[in-house]
């Protein structure tokens, strides 16, 4: 037996597909905001720990920088930017405690 097709189920379905990929946005949204500001906030603690080297006369070779650049983990950059206080190198900023 052919199914028929209700005008009021489909209707009803259509709004459900639409009310879901409304919710869906939303939803992502609010991730990539969350997301965005994690990120903003490494990104700025990085800065701040190549500000806090470079005005200390501590020298940051390329590798150095793009490594804290791409540091991503804020426990970690915390910890260097203490660190960067007392540190003479950047290989005392990274070494192990």
């Amino acid at each position: 037996m052919l199914a028929q097709r209700h005008p009021v189920l489909e209707e009803k379905a259509a709004r459900d597909r639409a009310e879901g990929k409304t919710e869906g946005r939303a939803e992502g949204k609010a991730e990539g905001r969350v997301e965005g500001k994690t990120e903003g906030r490494a990104e700025g603690k990085a800065e701040a720990l190549i500000s806090v080297l470079t005005e200390r006369g501590v020298s940051i070779d390329l590798a150095s920088r793009e490594r804290i650049l791409a540091e991503s983990n804020q426990a970690r950059l915390d910890h260097w930017i203490v660190r960067a206080i007392r540190c003479a190198t950047v290989d005392e900023l990274f070494a192990d405690p």
